[in-house]
């Protein structure tokens, strides 16, 4: 019998998006959290319901990559060794977790659930709204994704885990030959959003894990074009 396991999205980074399904998962198999550092295990301990964080992994992990792996080897040995786990990881659930990603390519030895959560970008881009008018189409990707990816001009970009200055610089380089300079950002988190430029993405102090930047193509007329072009 293949041993179980199911993924639980705990929604944005604020507490009070578990839902009903997702509290009755985790009450019923031992649960990993992705990290304890969402607001959810707070509400999750004061329910009762036991779990184990996986925050020391990330300490071990020399990139995103491995550290994805290692994430999903973690669970998948729980799994094995219990026959059943819940992993709960930050936001919807399977979207821009790259862990996730890795586990759900065991299918044939895994019996896996889904038990989606809102998106994290949810609260960010409510307050978004407040400020400009929020594109309707646009790519959403962690910044760990961004490395050998092709940006498109004609589309806004949302990246989201934008956890320190330096990450913030290097988006800035990446970026700046497509979208250009002066381009349009709005940079926060769940608790705020300010409006800024591509160019001064990276002139704030206060980034961490929840911080996100929503980005906005350039005018018409104004893309820089390239060999792809």
């Amino acid at each position: 019998m293949a041993q179980k396991i199911t993924i639980v999205g705990l929604g944005p980074w604020q507490k009070g998006w578990l839902t009903e399904r997702a509290i009755a998962a985790l009450r019923a198999a031992p649960v990993l959290l992705r990290t304890a550092k969402h607001p959810a295990a707070q509400q999750l301990a004061q329910l009762g319901i036991a779990f184990r964080a996986l925050d020391d992994v990330y300490g071990q992990a020399e990139d995103f990559e491995e550290l994805a792996a290692m994430i999903a080897q973690a669970v998948a040995e729980e799994a094995r060794a219990r026959g059943c786990v819940c992993f709960a990881v930050p936001g919807h659930g399977v979207s821009g977790d790259r862990a996730v990603q890795r586990l759900l390519q065991s299918r044939e030895e895994f019996e896996f659930t889904v038990l989606p959560g809102a998106e994290e970008t949810a609260p960010f881009l409510a307050l978004c709204a407040l400020k400009s008018e929020v594109p309707q189409a646009m790519t959403q990707m962690p910044v760990s994704a961004l490395d050998g990816w092709r940006p498109r001009k004609d589309t806004a970009l949302l990246v989201t885990q934008i956890d320190s200055r330096l990450t913030a610089g290097d988006i800035k380089l990446a970026l700046s030959h497509t979208f250009g300079d002066e381009a349009q950002v709005l940079i926060g988190s769940d608790d705020g959003v300010e409006e800024t430029t591509l160019a001064e993405l990276d002139h704030r102090e206060d980034f961490d894990h929840r911080t996100m930047a929503l980005i906005y193509p350039p005018p018409p007329g104004a893309a820089r074009y390239d060999l792809y072009d």
